[in-house]
């Protein structure tokens, strides 16, 4: 457990490059622990000791994810076979599927969390775009947005209508800005907003139908 004394940090404390390093330190943690295809008890046990180790950045995604999993599969002090294999689906997601399936050692996934809809309604409504797209540019995307009928928005608030995460992203993307989006749309569907969130693929999946 991090302390400090009198709730001060320590000299030379940076908290958003440490931040940085506990998710890109979890990333490695969950590219070993599913390395094997299966998640077991003690794998379970551990990551929930290191996040507690780390609860300075508990409430920053994707730890705050990984933490509700694990936190919802201990409430009850029984591990079910069940939880196990939808945990493991879980990190695989947010890592972009294991190396085996792969074959690649990035970060974690832009399509973690992508909510493809069934339909995708492009004129009224608003669209925030995050990370850099292999479409274009941000001003292209817009510009295609714009040119269905679509209102591009700058950050993400309640009435957001899609988020869009751009395909093209560093290992640290999900600690930053990009992030930090995701972040607040997750905490905006938890409290009843309709945005929805798309990777990429799916966006210009939709777009490509509309034209």
């Amino acid at each position: 457990m991090n302390r400090y004394h009198n709730n001060q940090l320590p000299p030379g404390f940076h908290a958003a490059s440490n931040e940085i390093k506990a998710i890109n330190t979890l990333y490695g943690l969950i590219m070993g622990i599913t390395a094997d295809q299966v998640i077991n008890d003690n794998e379970i046990h551990f990551l929930n000791l290191w996040l507690k180790d780390n609860e300075a950045y508990t409430r920053s995604f994707p730890l705050n994810v990984v933490k509700q999993r694990i936190d919802d599969i201990l409430a009850d002090n029984i591990i079910t076979q069940e939880e196990r294999e939808d945990f493991y689906q879980t990190l695989s997601k947010l890592i972009g599927g294991t190396f085996q399936e792969t074959g690649a050692a990035g970060g974690f996934s832009t399509s973690f969390g992508n909510q493809e809809p069934d339909e995708l309604i492009v004129n009224g409504s608003t669209f925030c775009l995050t990370g850099a797209f292999i479409t274009g540019t941000r001003d292209k995307c817009e510009q295609i947005i714009t040119e269905l009928g679509g209102i591009p928005a700058k950050s993400v608030t309640k009435k957001l209508d899609y988020l869009v995460i751009g395909a093209l992203a560093s290992r640290d993307w999900i600690a930053t800005s990009h992030g930090r989006k995701i972040e607040k749309a997750l905490l905006y569907q938890e409290q009843g907003s309709p945005v929805t969130i798309l990777c990429e693929e799916s966006w210009a999946k939709f777009i490509n139908i509309t034209n």
